[in-house]
């Protein structure tokens, strides 16, 4: 995917776009002025983006630390995401407005073409302004421009200002994870798409085990990643099942291969391994998954969300608590 311009500024309005008059970077030029600058992150304004973080984040994630604002901002000031496996670059915004500094604004660019926004920290001095409303859409028409899929952001369900923020940002909601990050809320993701194509879901077991599965199933979505890759992960398996814990207690489970006829048991020994300290398993599959989605069924997940995909099959939500 192309890489994101360090630098851009906009003229925001409720007004319609006027389509013959263009600011720098492709981004459109709106009738009514209300002048801001929206810029990567220098290292002088890294203490006032961590304090933000820890001021607004750990409200709804008291574990949150002050490292945490620092591994975001990291990437964007050094240019490049170097340990990055989903996510191959991330920004983190700044948006100024007359000499001041609103807020910072964090994206995501994953493998596949879309953008995870987030977290956003506005100071309070500089909400219920339209501010937020503007710089999601000025983002949205930027990222989109450099020919990005999607948008999208996950939202505490208890942080009713940020819901109603991306709702007037033309976000819609997708899906709600049960106690996700924190067990004192859910969390709603919202998404907003670009463009779209249908895509045909086809039940299909490919006759070799790996290369058909990398080619297809995953050169799709991480189009920068060789099959190679796969081969070395699966060592010569016909399938497997990783994990990874995430914060606040929930294990992501990732299906690698083709279904395998022991898919149940090879679902049971993935889930084992976190027994102990898991509060809630959950994945996502592609909704050509049919039969990954139907061994996870049989294992009690339900189905939470569907995340739109504006440029291949929509994936599934699925996930389970504790037993």
């Amino acid at each position: 995917m192309p890489r994101v311009k360090r630098m851009f500024s906009s003229t925001m309005t409720a007004g319609l776009i006027r389509p013959a008059s263009m600011w720098p970077f492709g981004l459109p030029r709106l009738s009514r002025r209300l002048d801001f600058r929206i810029e990567a992150i220098s290292s002088h304004e890294l203490p006032y983006f961590k304090w933000l973080v820890q001021t607004y984040v750990s409200g709804f994630y008291p574990e949150t630390e002050d490292t945490y604002a620092e591994a975001l901002a990291l990437p964007s000031l050094a240019g490049h995401e170097r340990f990055g496996r989903s996510t191959i670059a991330r920004t983190v915004w700044a948006v100024k407005k007359h000499g001041n500094t609103l807020g910072f604004f964090v994206a995501s660019e994953k493998r596949g073409g879309n953008v995870k926004l987030g977290p956003i920290v506005i100071a309070s001095e500089f909400r219920r302004e339209g501010n937020g409303t503007r710089v999601l859409r000025t983002l949205a028409a930027h990222y989109s421009r450099l020919g990005y899929g999607k948008l999208y952001m996950t939202i505490p369900a208890t942080n009713l200002a940020a819901c109603a923020l991306a709702i007037k940002a033309d976000f819609c909601l997708e899906a709600t994870l049960r106690q996700h990050y924190s067990v004192s809320h859910d969390e709603l993701v919202f998404g907003r798409c670009f463009g779209s194509e249908t895509v045909s879901v086809v039940r299909h077991r490919p006759e070799s085990p790996i290369e058909p599965f990398s080619k297809g199933a995953l050169v799709s979505p991480f189009p920068n990643t060789a099959a190679r890759v796969f081969h070395t992960l699966t060592s010569g398996k016909e399938a497997l099942i990783g994990s990874s814990s995430k914060r606040g207690g929930a294990v992501k489970l990732v299906p690698i291969g083709v279904p395998p006829l022991n898919m149940l048991e090879l679902l049971e020994e993935a889930e084992s391994i976190h027994m102990g300290d898991k509060r809630k398993t959950f994945a996502l599959l592609s909704l050509s998954d049919i039969d990954w989605r139907e061994a996870f069924m049989a294992k009690n997940y339900c189905i939470e969300g569907r995340l739109v995909q504006p440029d291949r099959r929509d994936i599934l939500v699925l996930s389970k608590g504790s037993e």
